[in-house]
């Protein structure tokens, strides 16, 4: 277990740290934004995924299981919708640790 890195779905306690986030990379209205994005989490529609370096938010990313492209909703394909990383967070891997969970 890396000790560094967690990754893990954001839950609802989790909103000050994407509000932290959001803010930081400057995101119009974050609030409504990730009001949003976890009521359509507890909808089964998507997975936020919360990016914590050393217990530090450090990024999120957006796995949408229902797309509105037809292609992927056909082919049964999830979409990466939003992947943010803070920029004192970056060059660290947490994108391809997110990405080889996925795969695997």
């Amino acid at each position: 277990m890396d000790t560094v890195l967690s990754l893990r779905p954001a839950q609802d306690q989790d909103r000050p740290l994407l509000l932290s986030i959001g803010e930081a990379l400057r995101k119009p209205d974050a609030a409504t934004y990730f009001d949003t994005q976890l009521f359509q989490q507890s909808q089964k529609q998507r997975v936020i995924w919360l990016a914590l370096w050393e217990g530090q938010a450090a990024g999120y990313c957006i796995y949408n299981r229902a797309p509105k492209y037809a292609y992927y909703r056909v082919h049964s394909i999830p979409e990466i919708q939003d992947l943010n990383v803070l920029p004192a967070f970056r060059r660290k891997g947490i994108v391809q640790r997110r990405r080889d969970q996925h795969l695997h």
